[in-house]
């Protein structure tokens, strides 16, 4: 093989790598709003994103269903809410999330009104205070 089938069959192979994981992505994504249980989520940390994440900014959370604690991470564009923000007034707090039940590690964490419409659930009073900290878009 020459240098540049090689080249072309690795390309090929990562635009395959990619299709399937935007497919599995999908299909998690489809699999958490069809069926999913609400719960509690807690902000343990939040970080900007790094280099090829650059303009979002990351919530670390953590759901604890049945003893087990999981780990997740929701991101945010920093054109929505500054880290400043999201430091001092959303970490170790908590917010209701959703998780798939067959598979808890598929969850969402709800803290905006488009995050709680995205399943079909109204956005509560008792969340307002986060939107004088979320920008308009």
């Amino acid at each position: 093989m020459t240098k540049k089938q090689i080249n072309n069959l690795l390309g090929i192979l990562l635009m395959v790598i990619c299709c399937i994981g935007a497919i599995w992505g999908i299909i998690r994504r489809n699999a958490l709003r069809e069926n999913h249980i609400v719960t509690t989520a807690i902000i343990k940390n939040c970080q900007n994103g790094s280099r090829g994440n650059g303009g979002s900014l990351f919530f670390d959370y953590s759901i604890n269903i049945v003893g087990k604690n999981y780990n997740a991470s929701s991101s945010y564009q920093t054109n929505e809410i500054s880290f400043f923000s999201a430091e001092k007034y959303f970490v170790n707090k908590t917010f209701p999330a959703i998780y798939y039940p067959l598979n808890p590690s598929v969850s969402s964490i709800l803290i905006t009104p488009k995050d709680f419409e995205r399943y079909g659930y109204a956005f509560p009073d008792s969340l307002k205070w986060v939107l004088q900290y979320f920008k308009e878009k």
